[in-house]
């Protein structure tokens, strides 16, 4: 099921075995405006960040994500449409710098084709769930507001 409300679903899932957090979030703007895209690039944590506009593709990048035992990777309707294996510690590659840089590549457009918009959307989408970072960001704890270092509930009232 695709939503069409310009918000995409988000969750960092903690992937270490220390304590099953999920915290889950929206995210808009220069972000995807469609499919799916996971990865464990967060360099103080290496949590698993998945969002997208459909619940099925989240969970099938999680599993692609937990094959590949990290990475990034890009998702719709239940095909990879590229993916980055980082299995060392879920942000490092086990192979050469050429094959690693082609993957990268191959994710990167696969990002700009399902809408990111940015100047470095790898390097953007890996500062999404960085709480030492200003704004908003997204963790396994949920949504924190970094200038304040409170969390943020989702619903209020």
């Amino acid at each position: 099921m695709r939503y069409a409300s310009g918000c995409l679903l988000a969750m960092v899932l903690e992937r270490h075995g220390k304590n099953g957090n999920i915290g889950y979030g929206f995210i808009t703007g220069s972000c995807l405006k469609t499919g799916t895209v996971a990865t464990t690039y967060f360099h103080d944590h290496h949590n698993l960040f998945v969002a997208g506009d459909d619940p099925e593709d989240m969970l099938f990048a999680v599993r692609r994500i937990e094959t590949l035992q990290g990475g990034f990777l890009t998702v719709k309707n239940r095909k990879v449409l590229a993916e980055l294996a980082l299995p060392v510690c879920g942000i490092l590659s086990e192979r050469g710098i050429q094959d690693t840089a082609l993957d990268l590549k191959a994710v990167r457009e696969s990002l700009e084709e399902l809408g990111y918009r940015h100047s470095s959307p790898v390097m953007s989408l890996g500062t999404l769930g960085l709480p030492v970072s200003p704004a908003l960001k997204l963790t396994d704890k949920g949504l924190v507001d970094v200038k304040r270092s409170v969390i943020v509930p989702l619903i209020s009232g």
